[in-house]
């Protein structure tokens, strides 16, 4: 039995155990990323434009007053799990989702704050674009009761 024990730890059998590298504090050798360790249910997002509008959208929220003392109060390592977080914008939500998730988020910043939600917690940013229809262009003729 001795002679089996010595001759598994000869051959390398770790029996599952994961080796480490000889120093504690090494760096391993392959960079770590988290998206080969998890993928989401949805799956990740790979359209580029999506993903700038969202970085975008993040950014303008993150320039707002409230946003910056959430990061002098609240540092990172400090967060808990009940405070707001950003919409992760490399998953592949719907639209209607990400809107959704913005804001809340930019909402949960305000609730966090003690402040008056901001009238910018209601819209996406879509809404700040020129409508896709031209209302002022002349749409024919208007029937009225008279005309019927």
């Amino acid at each position: 039995s001795a002679s089996l024990k010595t001759n598994a730890a000869s051959n390398g059998d770790s029996a599952g155990k994961v080796r480490r590298n000889s120093g504690e504090n090494s760096k391993p050798a392959i960079p770590f990323d988290y998206k080969t360790l998890y993928t989401p249910k949805l799956g990740w997002c790979t359209d580029q434009v999506t993903i700038d509008r969202r970085t975008k959208e993040i950014a303008k929220a993150k320039e707002k007053p409230v946003y910056a003392r959430y990061l002098i109060e609240v540092p990172k390592e400090g967060r808990m799990s009940d405070h707001p977080k950003t919409p992760n914008k490399y998953i592949n939500y719907s639209r209607r989702s990400w809107d959704s998730q913005m804001r809340i988020w930019k909402r949960s910043l305000y609730v966090w704050g003690g402040e008056e939600i901001s009238s910018s917690c209601n819209t996406s940013i879509c809404s700040d674009s020129e409508p896709d229809v031209d209302e002022t262009k002349d749409r024919g003729p208007v029937l009225t009761d008279n005309m019927v």
